[in-house]
């Protein structure tokens, strides 16, 4: 090894290349006696070297690698990965449990897609009328009733969508749209009249 790229390595002045060829000259066992040599001739004072011949090489060394070595990356401990492999298998879960839920409650609004409309409630609709009153009704099938005085009629919420039934009470006047699928019928007294459709 060259002795000035020593005294700029030990200056400071040395390039990267001749610091690295330093290092590696360094860490050969034969270049102690030439370290030694030249530390003799730049630094004659004999105090320092009788400190120099107890000096232990080795540490020497490690301190001189640890100041010129740039600074290595610690390695990443392994739990990390652990822990990032942990969240995305959580994150999998979630997002399955989530779809999961918004797909049940897809079908509970909406029903299932085999079936028809949910069923509804059927609620019941009377009206009557009073001493010397008439009321006249248009009914969702296009049929017209007039019920006369002191007279009633009901009738069940899906009127006109599965069948035309009414319920009477006293009289009264109908003007019975025409559907040969749902005939007009109605009950009074325990009789039902059924309109065929002319």
């Amino acid at each position: 090894m060259e002795e000035t790229t020593l005294i700029k390595f030990f200056n400071g002045t040395a390039s990267p290349k001749e610091e690295k060829e330093v290092r590696e000259w360094l860490e050969k066992p034969e270049s102690r006696k030439e370290f030694d040599l030249i530390l003799e001739k730049h630094f004659e004072n004999p105090v320092i070297h009788s400190v120099l011949d107890e000096l232990d090489y080795t540490n020497l060394l490690a301190g001189i690698h640890k100041k010129i070595t740039p600074n290595q990356a610690k390695p990443k401990r392994r739990i990390l990965p652990l822990v990032y492999r942990s969240l995305r298998i959580a994150a999998s879960i979630v997002l399955v449990l989530f779809l999961g839920y918004v797909m049940v409650q897809t079908i509970r609004t909406h029903g299932d897609p085999n079936n028809s409309q949910p069923v509804a409630s059927i609620t019941s609709t009377t009206r009557s009328t009073g001493p010397g009153e008439k009321l006249t009704l248009q009914m969702p099938d296009k049929t017209k009733i007039v019920i006369n005085a002191l007279s009633e009629i009901s009738f069940s919420s899906d009127y006109g969508q599965k069948n035309r039934i009414i319920h009477l009470t006293g009289e009264a006047y109908f003007e019975v749209a025409s559907d040969p699928n749902r005939p007009f019928k109605v009950v009074s007294d325990g009789i039902t009249t059924t309109a065929l459709g002319t």
